[in-house]
């Protein structure tokens, strides 16, 4: 191999390392947006069927996905009304457990520890009337929360509602030959990811139904 052969492989090899470097330093920076956008895909997947079950009943398709962010929003909202406040004053109580020796200055242990960062964490969570106005109560790490919540509600209901559009769009990028096969691609994708995003919710809310009610059978309400 000539000299001019191996710097050119060279100089190829260092491009394309070059682009590879430069493109996971911007997906990296950019890691929050992608992240959203992947989580607007799958809320997008998993309410679509219900969307178009409501359209099949004359109801405006803005109205039908208006109301599963209303349901989930709302589902949320209530969750954090009712379940904060009593989850602190437990666990306050088992923090206090044994006395003043118990308190958090001055014991130790793995129990000690998992319930001080339980404790921790709870309290940071908007519940009561601040979820009426978070922004005043929490402040930048709020309105950036806000923010999010608003990109990822927006970027699903752009999905929801132009998904067809966009998979012919990404499908016009294949060669003509293997655009249809791209098409149906892109639509068993989205199909499964729906089917799986639905299950798991519904995995969660029969777990969770049956684990308070064995709860509330033993004298444990929460």
């Amino acid at each position: 191999m000539q000299a001019s052969d191996v710097t050119r492989t060279a100089a190829k090899a260092t491009a394309a390392a070059v682009v590879v470097v430069a493109l996971a330093f911007g997906l990296w920076k950019v890691r929050s947006i992608v992240i959203l956008l992947l989580l607007a895909l799958t809320f997008a997947a998993a309410i679509r069927p219900g969307v178009e079950w409501l359209r099949r009943r004359h109801v405006p398709q803005s109205l039908a996905i208006f109301s599963f962010f209303a349901l989930v929003l709302g589902a949320i909202g209530l969750f954090f009304w009712l379940a904060v406040p009593p989850a602190l004053h437990q666990l306050s109580e088992a923090l206090q457990q044994g006395g003043p020796a118990a308190a958090p200055s001055h014991s130790t242990g793995v129990r000690h520890d998992v319930l001080a960062w339980v404790d921790r964490q709870l309290r940071e969570l908007p519940h009561g009337s601040k979820l009426l106005h978070p922004i005043a109560a929490y402040g930048h790490k709020a309105t950036s929360a806000v923010v999010a919540t608003f990109f990822t509600l927006a970027a699903t209901w752009y999905w929801v509602s132009e998904r067809d559009r966009m998979i012919e769009l990404l499908s016009a990028m294949a060669p003509e030959s293997k655009r249809e096969k791209a098409r149906q691609t892109y639509l068993a994708i989205d199909g499964r990811l729906g089917a799986y995003t639905r299950l798991k919710f519904l995995m969660v809310v029969i777990v969770g139904a049956v684990l308070a009610a064995g709860f509330y059978l033993v004298g444990l309400n929460y």
